[in-house]
């Protein structure tokens, strides 16, 4: 090898080393900015770590309570249907009903599936703005918008704020910390899911 041609060699090398250098330092800084802004956003393995129950599965608990997602599948047992709503309730162990799977979509968004059954993920009802399971989420588009698509933001406090990524107006909440009562996308959250530090 000439001498001209080593030097060429020992110059791109530089320059791969120093491009490896400086990717993951304009990411942090990215990301620094972001959080002074406020609520940040972050991929579902960075904002979370909640309860896990089983290999992939996650229980998401209502912040500052002891209820937890739960679907609300009681006239049909052991099974789902599109329409169930998605409500709180006791911690029920590791009872499928409670279980949920976090499917990626792409690196900000996800799908988050009943653990009953995965075809069925979350689901905003527009007629009440109800969390429901809807089988089939690719495929739940509304006005060109896809209704089962969420992100995941970071609020404080080990807090996780859901929200509905075609729809980022729309957080999950249940501002009535009862067993049983429905959880619904609003615009103004009052009672956020807190992931389980």
């Amino acid at each position: 090898m000439s001498t001209k041609a080593k030097k060429l060699v020992s110059i791109c090398t530089l320059c791969v080393l120093l491009v490896c250098m400086v990717i993951p330092t304009a990411f942090a800084t990215e990301n620094a900015a972001e959080q002074k802004n406020g609520i940040s956003n972050f991929s579902f393995e960075d904002a979370m770590q909640p309860q896990r129950v089983g290999y992939g599965y996650n229980k998401f608990n209502l912040y500052g309570s002891n209820l937890y997602l739960n679907v609300n599948n009681s006239a049909h047992p052991g099974t789902v249907q599109s329409g169930d709503a998605i409500i709180v309730w006791s911690d029920v162990g590791t009872a499928p009903d409670q279980k949920w799977f976090v499917q990626d979509f792409d690196d900000r968004s996800c799908y988050i599936r009943s653990g009953i059954y995965l075809d069925y993920a979350f689901n905003i009802n527009h007629i009440e703005n109800k969390c429901t399971l809807m089988l089939d989420p690719e495929a739940n588009i509304t006005n060109g918008k896809n209704d089962s698509l969420v992100m995941f933001y970071t609020a404080g406090d080990n807090t996780v704020v859901i929200n509905l990524r075609d729809w980022p107006s729309y957080s999950l909440t249940n501002s009535i910390p009862t067993p049983g009562y429905t959880s619904y996308w609003t615009v103004n959250p009052s009672r956020y899911v807190s992931s389980a530090w």
